[in-house]
Parts: structure tokens; C-alpha cells; sequence
């Protein structure tokens, strides 16, 4: 690719005793912790979003799935590392240390772009300057609360198999026709692999070597060829892999560029979403009534629940300006994921196991793989919670071939029930309805009723239903349930009765 009468063999990527060299690499390097800080200070309930977006199974049929499109290799390592974003600091720690891979394999493939008699700015500088810049470009990507890391491997993918094709051949570059055929051979069948295995990061793959081509003096006939063949061959790519021409060619995508507020507000509902999925109730409460940030209808709803798990719901009531139970939500065809998830947290916590089944299937289709960990467990809950051990076994397979959900399948397995889980399935029984009838529409005035005949000691049932009477201003309504429910020793209520 470069010319041996220029260059003799390959540099070294930092020679460590060149002063420029040093300071590259230390300007990589703090980038790179710069990178993790801002993450894990600012944006660390993004990570933990993603990963119990997704549930990576360590199975044959799981792994084969990757090959039904272009760049598998990408989207299964990116799958892959994804899961350990289940841990604290993992998340980021991930993604800036893929950064800097990425970042440095970029640098050096810049460098093989400029002219060996160039200056040392133009030589060292100016590629360390693009490849920062690149660096950033992509970070800035994962403030979108669904960012895969696929797309940045799929793009690094092709970068480094350009870096370690031009390694391979730059000995043939001494053969004037010999060495551009041979060449273009081994490009041409790097090009199809590359995008086999990286997606749109073929594109990168045959950008580099034309771009090299000028610096090494030598005709890029295989990205040219290459090229040809791409759109020659284009219609059969997308008929095989069932895609859109430009969903094939972009695949798994460029990523998304969000604006940092609405970023910045996401991470501040995905705060209280997984502090609530911790069971940080007490944490939830807090935040909620000190934070001077605006509270949003999602923030009041895991507000309220926190409270209510707590028995607390009455009481905390009265503290929320615009109040948000999350009993008016209607799931349709146009719902969200952060609704559905919302409407499965609230059938689940009032005791109502179908509905809890309708909503996370539901949701299960926002996931990238149709397999959201999260809502997988749920629904394993809600199965063992009515005693469909069956049904339940269809859920604790798939998490017991996850690394990450493994022992937590376990511990729920039937037969073999912690204590801790089976105090926990032995309390919520108490509340499930058992009314043979059949239930159209998600009016939650008629579950929760219908909750309170099957157990009228369903004290967060009772809560939610009072207070959704108190929200909508309908006394008379109020009057009724509480007099065929209560009473319920509450000052709110108590008020009220009088």
C-alpha cells in the first residue's frame, strides 16, 4: 500500500522515545479517562437502561440469529459486552476503553495515509488530531439512551481490518503489476468479509484505502473493483438478508445524535426507573421531594409507587403538584416503551398478573432482540406468583443461559425457591384475582375493584384506587368505594370521609 522506498517496514504505532509520540499518548489516554468520567458522573443510568433492554443468551440458536444479517461479528461482541453493563462502573469502563481501541487503530490507519516525506504535524499530528475527533464524534452517539455498541465496533471493525490488510500486503507493493493484482485480489475478499462480518464498516474499509492510495503512489483498483461490484451485486445482498438497500448498506447503523437536554432528561426518569427496579423506594422518595428539577408525569409515577410499596401512598399524595398514578394509562398501538414499562410495574405492584403479562409482552418488542432482561424476569414472576410453573420454566430457560441472570433464575427456580423468594411469591398471592371472567379493556377502575373482591386486605389496591377517585375529583365515586372497601386509617382519607 505505501511505497518500500519511502518507509522501511512498518513503524512502530508509539515509538515511546520520540517526545510527539509521548504526548499522543497521553493526550489517548486522557481522553479516555475523561470519557469515563463524564459518563459515570453524568449519563450511568444509560448504561444500565441498555443492558436490561437486551438479554444476551449463551445458546447455539441465540448465537446463530447473528448470522441471518451483515456485520454478525460486530453486533455479537457488541451484544456481548453490553450485558456487563449490569455492573456499577462496567458501563462506562466499556464503552471508553472501546473508544480508545477504536481511536487507536484509527490513528494508525490515518497515519498510513499521509506520505512518509510529509512533516512530523502532517505525519503524527494531524491523524491524532482527526482520531480524537472521531473518538468524540462517536461518544457523543451513546448519549442516546438506546445506543448499541454494535455501531462502533461495526466502524472500528473495518478500520482495523484495513490497518491489518495494509500490514499483509505492503511487501507486494515492490511488484509493480504483480503487486496490483495480488492486491486487488485480497482486497476484493476483504471487502465481502468486512461487510460480512462489520456491516457498514466496509464503507470505512474501502474509504482508507483510497484515501492511502495518493500517499503510497499505488492505483486502488480493489476498492475501485470493489466499489463496481457493491452496486453490481446489491439487489441479491438485500434479497438474502431480507433488507432495505439502505438498511443493508448502513447496518447496524450510524447511530443517533440526540440534544444533550432531552439526553440529559432521560437519564434523570432512568434514575428513578432503575433505583425503582433496585427497590431504592426510600431513594426514590427523596430525590423526588428535594430535587429542584422539574418532575416530570414518569417521575411522579415511580414517586407514587415507591410510596405505595411503602404504604405511605395518601400521605405522599398532596406532595406532588401534577400527581401521576399511572391508573389512567391506556396502552395502544402508538405507547411508548417507558409507558408499557410503566403500566407492567403498576399491574405487577397492585397484584394483577395477567394485565402484568399483556403489558411486558407488549414491551418485549422495543427490545433489539425481541428479549428485554427486565420484563423476561417479570414475566417469570408473574408465572411462579399464579403457579404456572410451566410457563415460568419458559422464561427461567432463556435467563438461565444469560451469564449475567444465571444465578437469579436459579434462586427462582420451582423445587428450589429461596427464602427470600418464596416469602416474596407466598405475599403477593395474597392479592392476585382469581374471578373466572373474562376481561376486555384496561379500565383500572374495574381491576382494581375486581382486585378488592377477590382480598380486601389489599391494602396498595385500596390506595391506588381511593387516591385515583381523590385525582380525578370524584367524590361520589370516592364515597362509594370507600364505604364498600374501608375503612382506611388515613388522614387524607379520614378528612374526606368527614
Amino acid at each position: 500500500m505505501v511505497n518500500s522506498d519511502n518507509r522501511s517496514g512498518m513503524e512502530t504505532p508509539f515509538r515511546f522515545f520520540k517526545l510527539s509520540n509521548i504526548i499522543i499518548a497521553a493526550l489517548f489516554i486522557l481522553w479516555t479517562v475523561g470519557c469515563f468520567w463524564f459518563f459515570q458522573s453524568k449519563f450511568r443510568y444509560h448504561f444500565f437502561f441498555i443492558e436490561q433492554n437486551q438479554l444476551f443468551l449463551n445458546s447455539p440458536d441465540c448465537l446463530s440469529a447473528y448470522f441471518n444479517k451483515p456485520a454478525w461479528l460486530a453486533c455479537m461482541a457488541g451484544d456481548w459486552a453490553q450485558q456487563f453493563y449490569h455492573f456499577k462502573l462496567a458501563g462506562p469502563a466499556v464503552l471508553a476503553l472501546s473508544l480508545l481501541i477504536f481511536g487507536i487503530f484509527a490513528f494508525l490507519s490515518l497515519r498510513e495515509c499521509v506520505p512518509a516525506k510529509a512533516k512530523s504535524f502532517l505525519r503524527d499530528w494531524c491523524p491524532a488530531i482527526a482520531a480524537l475527533a472521531l473518538m468524540t464524534v462517536e461518544a457523543r452517539l451513546y448519549l442516546y439512551e438506546n445506543a448499541r455498541l454494535c455501531t462502533l465496533y461495526a466502524l472500528g471493525g473495518g478500520i482495523m481490518l484495513w490497518y491489518a490488510y495494509h500490514c499483509i500486503t505492503e511487501d507486494f507493493s515492490r511488484r509493480r503489476w504483480a503487486g496490483i493484482i495480488i492486491n486487488s485480489v485480497i482486497f476484493i475478499a476483504l471487502a465481502a468479509v468486512c461487510y460480512i462480518m462489520f456491516g457498514y464498516g466496509a464503507l470505512a474499509f474501502i474509504a482508507l484505502e483510497l484515501l492511502s492510495s495518493p500517499a503510497g503512489r499505488r492505483i486502488p483498483a480493489g476498492a475501485v473493483i470493489s466499489i463496481v461490484l457493491a452496486f453490481c451485486l446489491s439487489g441479491k445482498v438485500c434479497t438474502h438478508y431480507r433488507m432495505e438497500p439502505k438498511d443493508a448498506l448502513l447496518y447496524p447503523g450510524l447511530g443517533r445524535w440526540v440534544d444533550a437536554t432531552k439526553a440529559k432528561g432521560v437519564e434523570d426518569l432512568l434514575t428513578y426507573s432503575i433505583e425503582y427496579s433496585r427497590r431504592n423506594y426510600k431513594g426514590i422518595i427523596n430525590l423526588y421531594e428535594h430535587s429542584r428539577n422539574a418532575k416530570t408525569p414518569e417521575m411522579s409515577f415511580f414517586y407514587s409507587a415507591s410510596a405505595a410499596q411503602l404504604g405511605i401512598l395518601p400521605d405522599k399524595l398532596l406532595k406532588m403538584k401534577k400527581p401521576n398514578l399511572g391508573t389512567f394509562i391506556h396502552l395502544d398501538s402508538k405507547s411508548n416503551l417507558f409507558t408499557i414499562e410503566m403500566a407492567a410495574e403498576l399491574y405487577y405492584l397492585i397484584g394483577d398478573m395477567t394485565y402484568t403479562e399483556r403489558a411486558c409482552m407488549h414491551a418485549n418488542n422495543f427490545s433489539p432482540t425481541k428479549r428485554c432482561a427486565s420484563l423476561i424476569k417479570r414475566l417469570a414472576e408473574a408465572n411462579l406468583v399464579i403457579g404456572d410453573f410451566e410457563g415460568a420454566e419458559k422464561y427461567l430457560r432463556q435467563l438461565r443461559r444469560s451469564f449475567i441472570y444465571r444465578e437469579w433464575a436459579e434462586d427462582h427456580t420451582p423445587g428450589s425457591f429461596s427464602e427470600k423468594v418464596q416469602r416474596e411469591l407466598d405475599y403477593k398471592r395474597q392479592f392476585i384475582n382469581n374471578a373466572n371472567e373474562i376481561r376486555i379493556g384496561d379500565n383500572c377502575h374495574t381491576i382494581l375493584t375486581g382486585l378488592l373482591d377477590a382480598n380486601r386486605n389489599n391494602i396498595v389496591a385500596l390506595d391506588y384506587l381511593l387516591c385515583t377517585d381523590i385525582i380525578a375529583n370524584q367524590k361520589g365515586m370516592f364515597m362509594r368505594d370507600y364505604q364498600k372497601y374501608g375503612p382506611r386509617d388515613c388522614e387524607l382519607y379520614n378528612r374526606i370521609v368527614k
